[in-house]
């Protein structure tokens, strides 16, 4: 079962030629994501929450995320978008919840 989603974005994954993933994410996969693209920034633990249909490198859909960090929903909404990190950037994501 899914935690409830925290936010609503527009998530974009990179194509596995510009360094992206080269599987597929289904449902409940976890990373970090950054605010910026400095790494020692500090990152935010989140879940992606897609629902049935897992998601392709290359690919872009609207979808909820669930924090795993506390006070992680307000820092990335606040911002209003954040880089996907798995040993590297492998997308982009733009909230799209009102402020």
């Amino acid at each position: 079962m899914e935690p409830p989603a925290d936010l609503t974005v527009d998530l974009t994954l990179y194509p596995t030629e510009t360094g992206g993933k080269r599987l597929t994410i289904r449902s409940g996969y976890r990373c970090l994501c950054f605010t910026t693209r400095d790494t020692a920034a500090g990152g935010r633990d989140v879940m992606l929450l897609l629902g049935p249909a897992p998601l392709a490198p290359g690919e872009s859909r609207r979808i909820g995320i669930a924090c795993l960090t506390p006070a992680g929903a307000a820092e990335l909404r606040a911002v209003g978008y954040f880089y996907l990190w798995e040993m590297r950037f492998i997308g982009e994501a733009t909230v799209v919840d009102p402020p």
